[in-house]
């Protein structure tokens, strides 16, 4: 296969101000890719909450996961994404890298996946006043997914020949799950 792509992306309720979780990767015909990222959230835009930064985007752990993954011979960055959307999401720390092996995307994307679970372990649940904002912020944010993943899927599928939006709809709501899911307090 010339071309293979998998996703595993969670998209939290908010319970948790865990980041949410994003990594695609896949085999394209010069070898594997990995793409790895932790969205922001919260009722504030990245950068507000210094203790926030500190928790899951500049301590010691995550910047040794990337500078690790572009010392590797023949690793390269992959060119940003076309897709506005896509781009407006991504956090400081988001990695899209090209010719790893495949004992290396095994690592990094399964070190990505423990790093996400470690969070979730250690995180204290948000109170129940503050849910409702972080939910709005949340949904804005499950939007703009919805619309990179739309792009990619129309892109992929233009260049075999296929075009067909109400098909690359459905698959970005799959992907990207409910666009306005409604919270009206308690757990989720």
């Amino acid at each position: 296969n010339p071309y293979s792509c998998y996703s595993i992306n969670v998209w939290l309720g908010p319970t948790l101000l865990v980041p949410n979780l994003l990594l695609q990767m896949g085999h394209k015909s010069d070898g594997y890719f990995l793409t790895t990222d932790y969205i922001a959230r919260g009722p504030y835009p990245i950068g507000n909450d210094f203790n926030y930064l500190d928790s899951y985007y500049s301590n010691k752990h995550i910047e040794s996961y990337y500078d690790e993954i572009f010392r590797l011979d023949g690793v390269k960055h992959l060119p940003p994404s076309p897709s506005f959307a896509a781009r407006l999401i991504q956090s400081p720390i988001h990695v899209s890298a090209g010719g790893l092996s495949l004992s290396d995307l095994q690592k990094f994307s399964s070190l990505h996946v423990h790093t996400w679970l470690q969070y979730m372990k250690d995180a204290t649940p948000v109170e129940a006043r503050q849910r409702g904002a972080i939910n709005t912020r949340d949904d804005k944010l499950r939007q703009f997914a919805y619309r990179a993943t739309v792009s990619e899927y129309n892109s992929l599928f233009s260049s075999a020949g296929i075009k067909n939006q109400e098909y690359c709809q459905r698959l970005g709501a799959a992907s990207t799950g409910p666009i306005s899911e409604p919270y009206v307090g308690g757990g989720s």
